[in-house]
């Protein structure tokens, strides 16, 4: 009993290799399929009698194959087009097929069966039957629990054995073998994942019936060159279709299995005594290998394999050796590519929704929309949008700024450098113009993020339609987040009914957090609303990012200088950078306010001997790059950003609220203990990564009733009517249409209700009805 636990433990890991149940004396174990559609073992308790041998060859515990090379030799390979049509890549399992064959060999690997299933079949033994196996299929094979006796029933009369599979399959048979033949070779194939049969049998099913196919090519070129995003099928009557409907999910890693997750066979050495695939990104290494129509990556892992490759390499039409990095990227154990949310929902409900349905819907719940001040000429903003966009992305969503700018902001947005920091780092949703393209994205998106920065600031918000408190989102529908939201001051700047009509906003959202400590104590005095203090996303990700950034720099100095980063120059700061250079001896001053590019702003904070500045994130970035550095908040305003900084951090002696006190700092040019305020930026970092997961992982539960239906129909009329107003298309016409409609909505309401809520929104106006 204990084996079969230990076994069971596994089972989230097991590939469905088939090994245990190859090597089960008593035929305890069976291959079935598990809820999600993948191969998995089972055991039936009755039968089996605990020796242990399934885990002592199981390959999650143990590996075979160690003597493979860690960094094999590597080929691009290009064989006669009448082979290369046929094939997915170059035509390279064509022609070390052909030598085994030649040799009166077999080959086993992966074919459709009659109903379409993908399985791996034996006694291919002529070239006319290769046909069966060649192409990529994007689908887990069956592996029997009789295939690898088979096999080694051949292998012990001295038969010349082909077996090629992904890297786990060839791992399975080479621990059941347990025994090195010189009769075997082996081809592991480079591999991404496989999804569960059940999503590809479904997909066949709804949208073309299994009866109606002839023939299914995941990678055809006879109408489309090398590529990977088309499935090709034939019908019954001849017809052809070309169709994305299962590779795009597919690449978006929609179908992706927990034990494709937590791949070991990943990296070097390989299981297999071949390593072939597609050889990606061939053109940037060497242009000469590729026409479009296929190049194979050949790796050879083993001496046995080193060996047959002299054999075969002048049937190939074209062969260059290449450095193994060159496509050894592909299988690079550190990049590993994690399920996302949308392929976790979309497993949750295999069986409760259509296959279209299901596509559809779990691609909508991972993407997030994030809102804020990405569009300014501020690096500030524009880094703290960036920021969060990884941040959501390292939580496995897809990232999506909303692509909105208000008409009287498009034209500084031109060919500034916001623009031009989006267009090569940000992620964008299509041009949004106005409100109700806004609404469109409600079908689009799962989780809309208000955040960071000064979100929240109301009159800011005001002059851009109260977009930014979202009431354009059906949050009956998708989630809303607020992240490090910021009222930038510790008092919300407006009117009672100004709040009124922002506490309608934000109690619709579904969790918050804000920037400042102060923004907690607005949120519950002001709003009722409960919320969290979190970091600013600069510094919720890996600085490296920055860093990377900043070495793209093209106005680099070699000569010592401070930086100074002042948003509101005055003559006291002036007076201040003049004492700080003269105190550190050092003659240059750079100004970092005119309109130079993100990555040459990042390269003079992290580069400067001493950061001046009055801006919340120069002050955050000096931080991040642990420099030496002077606050100079805005006197006649209050510090709310620096105070909270202050608190975390502990560099209380850094910010100067009155610029005069400067002068009597005894702690200004002493070195900052960075390793203890680096350990306490990295704390509140993983508190507020950890926030944000909740939120994004949550279900979604808060609905609206139907009387706060109808005063947000309310709310989003009269900021439509503002909207109107700003973009300057307002007619008498259309203002009397919208009023009117404000108060058909309220028609169910008593006249005192109807009363309070026109009087909040601040409307002054008769409107007679009837007679």
């Amino acid at each position: 009993m204990k084996t079969i636990n230990n076994i069971k433990t596994q089972i989230t890991e097991c590939c469905g290799c088939g090994a245990c149940a190859n090597i089960c004396p008593v035929g305890a174990i069976k291959i079935i399929q598990d809820k999600e559609g993948f191969y998995k073992p089972e055991i039936d308790e009755n039968i089996c009698v605990s020796c242990g041998k399934c885990l002592e060859i199981c390959t999650i515990e143990n590996n075979t194959f160690e003597n493979n090379s860690k960094n094999p030799e590597l080929y691009a390979a290009i064989a006669d087009d009448s082979i290369r049509m046929k094939s997915s890549s170059g035509g390279a399992f064509s022609l070390i097929a052909n030598e085994i064959l030649d040799n009166n060999g077999i080959i086993c690997g992966a074919a459709f069966s009659e109903d379409w299933r993908v399985e791996h079949i034996i006694i291919i033994d002529n070239k006319k039957d290769l046909e069966k196996l060649r192409g990529s299929k994007y689908v887990q094979s069956y592996i029997s629990e009789t295939l690898f006796k088979q096999l080694k029933e051949y292998l012990d009369i001295g038969r010349l054995v082909l077996f090629t599979g992904v890297p786990c399959q060839v791992a399975g048979l080479k621990n059941y073998l347990n025994k090195d033949y010189p009769n075997l070779y082996t081809i592991d194939l480079i591999c991404a994942y496989a999804p569960s049969p059940k999503v590809f049998d479904k997909y066949l099913q709804e949208n073309f019936s299994k009866q109606s196919l002839k023939y299914i090519k995941f990678r055809s070129k006879e109408n489309i060159t090398w590529g990977c995003s088309i499935l090709q099928l034939q019908l019954q009557d001849e017809s052809i279709i070309l169709d994305k409907n299962y590779m795009t999910p597919y690449l978006d890693r929609l179908f992706k299995g927990s034990h494709c997750e937590n791949c070991k066979f990943k990296k070097f050495p390989r299981p297999g005594d071949f390593t072939i695939g597609d050889f990606w990104r061939i053109e940037k290494v060497a242009p000469d290998m590729n026409d479009n129509k296929g190049t194979s990556a050949i790796f050879l892992n083993s001496a046995k394999a080193a060996e047959l490759f002299q054999k075969i390499k002048p049937q190939f039409r074209k062969l260059k050796e290449m450095p193994t990095s060159s496509a050894g990227w592909q299988i690079d154990v550190k990049n590993k590519i994690y399920k996302t949310p949308a392929c976790i929902n979309f497993y949750k409900n295999i069986d409760k929704k259509t296959y279209n349905r299901n596509v559809n819907e779990a691609a909508k719940e991972s993407n997030v929309g994030i809102i804020n001040w990405w569009f300014v000429n501020n690096r500030g903003a524009i880094l703290t949008n960036y920021a969060l966009n990884e941040m959501v992305k390292n939580l496995g969503y897809n990232a999506l700024t909303i692509n909105y700018i208000s008409p009287f902001e498009r034209k500084n947005f031109e060919n500034s450098f916001a623009q031009k920091f989006a267009d090569k780092y940000i992620k964008r949703t299509r041009w949004i113009n106005n409100k109700n393209e806004l609404e469109t994205l409600n079908n689009e998106i799962g989780t809309f993020i208000a955040g960071s920065d000064q979100i929240f600031r109301y009159y800011p918000c005001k002059a851009h339609g109260m977009i930014f408190y979202m009431g354009w989102v059906n949050s009956n529908l998708n989630k809303l987040i607020s992240y490090s939201a910021s009222f930038a001051v510790n008092e919300f700047e407006a009117t009672e009914n100004q709040k009124n009509i922002v506490k309608h906003y934000l109690n619709r959202f579904d969790y918050h957090s804000v920037r400042e400590l102060d923004g907690v104590d607005i949120m519950n005095s002001q709003f009722d609303i409960n919320c969290e203090q979190v970091l600013d996303p600069v510094f919720c990700i890996d600085k490296q990012k920055y860093i990377d950034m900043a070495e793209k720099s093209t106005d680099k100095i070699k000569e010592d200088f401070i930086a100074y980063y002042i948003m509101q120059p005055t003559k006291e700061k002036t007076e201040a950078i003049n004492h700080i250079k003269k105190e550190l001896n050092i003659s240059k001053a750079i100004y970092l306010n005119p309109p130079t590019s993100i990555e040459n702003w990042l390269w003079y904070i992290k580069n400067a001997k001493f950061v001046v500045t009055d801006s919340f994130h120069g002050t955050c970035f000096s931080i991040i790059f642990n420099k030496q550095f002077a606050v100079l908040p805005h006197e006649h305003e209050y510090p709310s950003r620096f105070i909270t900084i202050d608190r975390i951090t502990g560099l209380s002696s850094r910010f100067f609220y009155k610029n005069k006190d400067i002068y009597k700092s005894k702690d200004l040019f002493k070195e900052i203990d960075y390793e203890k305020v680096n350990k306490k930026i990295e704390q509140e970092a993983k508190r507020s990564i950890d926030w944000l997961k909740n939120a994004l992982d949550s279900t979604k539960t808060k609905k609206l009733s139907y009387e706060q239906e109808m005063y947000s129909a309310l709310i989003d009329d009269y900021t439509n009517l503002i909207e109107s107003k700003l973009n300057g298309i307002v007619r008498p016409q259309k203002r009397n249409n919208i009023l009117q409609n404000i108060f058909s909505v309220t028609n169910t309401y008593s006249n005192t209700k109807k009363h309070k809520i026109i009087t909040i929104l601040g409307i002054k106006i008769k409107i007679r009805i009837g007679n």
